[in-house]
């Protein structure tokens, strides 16, 4: 009874934090190991849709030696597109017919707050910065929605946080901004509150009377108000068949980008800088080239300074070469 209690070697949540990562000889084997699987397969005559329902690489792709979710390297995926790119593919043929589709939060999440004391700064930036996709014919503000509901992807941000959030009860304009951002992005409630506050001013503020199109992403599938809405020539009408059960904006970007080439937008231009979102368009670019899809550009910060990447000049073998690398990630969204 007296004699000491022994270490049994259990992981605490410190030394699980700090896990080692996978060397890079072991990525590279495996992935070498997935590619030969896949040419196999092919070979066979196996959709590799089918076959990404299985394992390909013999550790697994969602969760690491102890068990946690790992997070993807993302990075990775940059790294390997920046590498092929050319100083022309910076480019596209802007036309007055060009639709823009804004990524209202990774947006908002590049304005620098340094300056910035209240929540109407914010508002009043953001709209600045938009304003010139604006005087075109059409352009579309997508938003994320958050469940009031935890999600696993909300445990994981939360677990691999290193700061606590700080819930707001409420926010409007005249609501000072969070001295440090990392408390505030985390919450989920948060988001959602200043997204409301942003679907309201934009649909206050911004001018319906023109020719142009004004398109209000979905803010809460729950709620009747603040639905996706095409303001037009003073008149506001529902977009029902732009609304879906998706959260995150990454999933219905695309969604947005086939509407603008049903109504007659031929060149599309996508302002986010979101890796889901590029992984997004180059999965669905069959389905918009056969919606008469002239050039698709985006926003991005690929390059020294941020400016408009090309997709559509990207050779065929490299895009899927390149969607080969995102194999573990979810990013398909239903675009038909």
């Amino acid at each position: 009874m007296s004699s000491s209690i022994h270490r049994t070697n259990l992981k605490s949540m410190k030394s699980i934090r700090n896990k080692p990562q996978k060397t890079i000889r072991k990525t590279v084997k495996e992935m070498n190991i997935a590619d030969r699987n896949i040419e196999i397969a092919r070979e066979h005559g196996l959709a590799t849709e089918d076959l990404l329902k299985y394992d390909v690489v013999p550790s697994p792709v969602l969760f690491d030696d102890e068990g946690m979710m790992t997070k993807s390297e993302k990075s990775q995926l940059i790294k390997e597109l920046e590498v092929r790119l050319k100083p022309l593919d910076y480019s596209y043929s802007h036309c007055s017919n060009t639709s823009f589709i804004i990524d209202v939060k990774a947006t908002n999440q590049k304005v620098n707050l340094t300056k910035l004391s209240r929540f109407d700064d914010l508002l009043t930036s953001f709209v600045s910065n938009s304003e010139v996709y604006r005087r075109f014919r059409r352009c579309d503000y997508v938003f994320d929605m958050y469940s009031e509901e935890p999600s696993v992807k909300d445990s994981e941000r939360k677990r691999r946080s290193d700061t606590a959030s700080i819930e707001y009860s409420s926010i409007n304009p005249s609501s000072p901004l969070p001295k440090d951002t990392n408390t505030f992005w985390p919450s989920n409630n948060n988001k959602l509150l200043l997204e409301k506050v942003i679907y309201n001013h934009l649909h206050t503020n911004i001018s319906t009377t023109g020719e142009y199109s004004i398109v209000l992403g979905q803010v809460r599938r729950e709620e009747e108000e603040r639905q996706c809405i095409n303001m037009h020539n003073g008149k506001e009408n529902t977009e029902l068949h732009l609304q879906s059960a998706f959260e995150e904006a990454d999933f219905r970007i695309p969604v947005h980008v086939l509407d603008s080439l049903k109504n007659g937008h031929s060149v599309c231009v996508v302002i986010s800088i979101d890796t889901d979102v590029i992984v997004a368009l180059l999965y669905h670019m069959p389905v918009f080239l056969q919606h008469q899809l002239h050039e698709l550009g985006l926003e991005t910060a690929l390059a020294m300074c941020p400016s408009i990447l090309c997709l559509t000049v990207l050779d065929v073998n490299f895009v899927q070469s390149f969607l080969r690398y995102t194999a573990s990630l979810d990013v398909i969204s239903p675009v038909k």
